[in-house]
């Protein structure tokens, strides 16, 4: 066993130095990679979290010298690099192995000089190990130059789906790669669990770039693997509000219920239309002149925009001809009751005349605020009792044979004021619901997880409180609903909401606050710090609840994975029609 450096010093609070060996290069040891210490009495694993070179007091004075030409500078620095500076490594240290061989958390140093060597894949395994079936093995653990590991890291989803989770890196980072295969480890766990009569586990995916529902693209927009939603078919229900892409793709077309807009989604969503402050902390009181006043009850949201176009803009499908007949007998009950004649282009003109009565600043926020929320009648609108998609979704994921679920955007993928009123009237319903049965003495027959990306939107430090997934996080585990939260800029999520997740994947971030919010609940964050901004593509730190230690990994090939569980697939199905073929021949189908 090549000893490949010595310790040098070091501290429990913040890792050890590593000098290494004279023939050794700094360049074969990648920030991340795992290594082993050997101590007196223990074994240490540990990872790699700084590289650094430390000149000798004269270097300077050699080959800075001006009698010396440049190619003479090189080849001395070539030549003598080992006496005219030292190559250190920096080691976060892990775990310890005693000599009864049982591996635990690190709590003390291996003694000065103690070398180091590679790690050998008995030490890796014995790292990452985890007890169970319900694992997914999702990569490779980074490595120096000399490690040929082929062990695979398993996460237990188990742990996983029984605390919130997070996924944090920047765009193309990988998070979605990922995400696809804990989410394809998340169903093959709520199959397993069925087989053996146990509660299931449910997915509710908000799939803003259609990545889970449908393809996995690569920069250039390319398909190159299918998303959990195709691998697993019969399993899900997919649905997105692009109505050519339900056509096209065979998805289930999701309409926006317009009768079921609450003062909570615009509270969201104004800030992204360029709604003011103003017109905010008046919308209760707008609120109240439309449905009441103006007779618009469940309809108020359709007085928020300029009603010179409502009958343009309705007229254009069936159902929006259903709505627009609705407003205009609510507008009649209104004539008789008040005894004055309005149109339905006149809405507008008449609410001003009646909000000019709270006073100045709120007329004034109403009339310049209709024209921004007009994109709203560019949506695929429903009546709730017309079309009960919210109702269809929870109950999928509630009912004991029900199907994991994924909303994917579709053409509307960079439509955030969209993508965030859908993600709060079915996360709404569902917490209500919930609730619902829990006051009558019922639990849900699946414990649910839902993936949601750009968290921040619903879970920043000024929208948590008004958004149900706030309520979700804090409250709602008991009752097994867990969030994986997906975001790239964890540094504009409650720090509440942020304390409450056990198990994070981190990738590439460098923003400061991004990279301290993201490693809250690691063991000594401040010795990790370093590693994060280093993390190239697919590369992600993993730690807490799922697995044992805190390690640095590549994501597997996505095509393997998928090839593998589609092999899965496959034998789950045929063990199914093996069970149906059973229970016909008995007479029970």
């Amino acid at each position: 066993m090549k000893i490949r450096g010595r310790v040098i010093s070091g501290s429990v609070e913040t890792g050890v130095e590593v000098l290494l060996e004279r023939d050794e290069r700094v360049e074969n040891y990648p920030v991340g990679a795992l290594v082993k210490i050997i101590g007196e009495q223990n074994e240490y694993i540990g990872l790699i979290s700084d590289v650094k070179i430390k000149a000798e007091k004269d270097t300077y004075n050699v080959i800075g010298s001006s009698f010396l030409k440049e190619k003479t500078r090189t080849i001395i620095a070539s030549r003598f690099q080992n006496d005219l500076a030292k190559q250190i490594v920096e080691v976060v240290l892990l775990s310890k192995i005693g000599k009864d061989g049982i591996m635990s958390r690190a709590d003390t140093l291996p003694n000065f000089y103690s070398p180091m060597v590679d790690i050998e894949e008995k030490d890796a395994r014995e790292l990452i190990a985890f007890e169970g079936e319900s694992i997914v093995e999702i990569g490779v653990p980074k490595q120096t130059a000399y490690s040929e590991l082929e062990v695979q890291v398993p996460v237990s989803i188990e742990n996983l789906v029984d605390l919130s989770f997070a996924i944090y890196g920047k765009s193309g980072s990988g998070k979605t790669f990922l995400g696809n295969l804990l989410a394809m480890g998340i169903v093959e766990y709520d199959l397993m669990r069925k087989k053996k009569g146990e509660k299931g586990v449910k997915l509710l995916i908000f799939d803003m770039h259609s990545e889970y529902g449908l393809d996995l693209k690569n920069n250039k927009g390319e398909k190159i693997a299918d998303g959990v939603g195709q691998i697993f078919g019969n399993f899900f229900k997919i649905y997105t509000p692009d109505e050519e892409l339900a056509e096209r793709r065979g998805l289930i077309n999701f309409k926006i219920p317009i009768d079921k807009l609450t003062l909570q989604d615009f509270a969201l969503i104004g800030p992204i239309y360029g709604l003011s402050s103003t017109f905010l902390n008046h919308l209760s009181s707008i609120r109240e002149i439309l449905r009441k006043d103006l007779c618009l009850g469940d309809l108020w949201p359709l007085g928020l925009v300029d009603s010179r176009i409502l009958e343009e803009k309705l007229g254009s499908s069936e159902e929006g001809k259903e709505i627009l007949a609705r407003l205009k007998n609510r507008i009649q009950s209104c004539e008789e009751k008040e005894k004055r004649k309005i149109s339905v282009e006149e809405i507008s003109d008449e609410a001003k005349k009646l909000i000019k009565k709270i006073g100045g600043a709120v007329a004034m926020s109403y009339s310049s605020q209709i024209s921004k929320l007009r994109r709203i009648l560019d949506y695929p609108l429903a009546l709730s009792d017309r079309v009960n998609t919210i109702d269809d979704i929870v109950n999928d994921l509630l009912a004991k044979n029900g199907r994991h679920v994924i909303i994917s955007m579709g053409k509307y993928e960079n439509d955030m004021p969209l993508y965030m009123m859908i993600a709060n009237l079915v996360a709404r319903r569902l917490r209500d619901k919930i609730l619902e049965m829990g006051l009558e003495g019922l639990e849900p027959e699946n414990k649910i997880v839902i993936f949601i990306e750009e968290s921040h939107k619903f879970l920043g430090r000024e929208t948590s409180h008004l958004s149900p997934f706030g309520e979700i996080a804090r409250e709602m585990r008991k009752k097994g609903v867990v969030l994986c939260v997906i975001d790239q800029k964890p540094g504009e999520l409650d720090p509440n909401v942020v304390s409450m997740i056990w198990t994070n994947f981190v990738f590439n971030l460098t923003d400061r606050r991004d990279i301290e919010q993201a490693l809250i609940g690691v063991d000594k964050p401040d010795m990790f710090k370093k590693i994060v901004p280093t993390l190239s593509p697919r590369e992600v730190l993993v730690f807490g609840h799922a697995l044992r230690f805190p390690i640095v990994l590549k994501v597997r090939e996505y095509k393997e994975a998928e090839e593998e569980f589609k092999r899965k697939l496959n034998t789950i199905n045929k063990e199914i029609e093996k069970s149906e073929e059973i229970l016909r021949d008995s007479g029970f189908l």
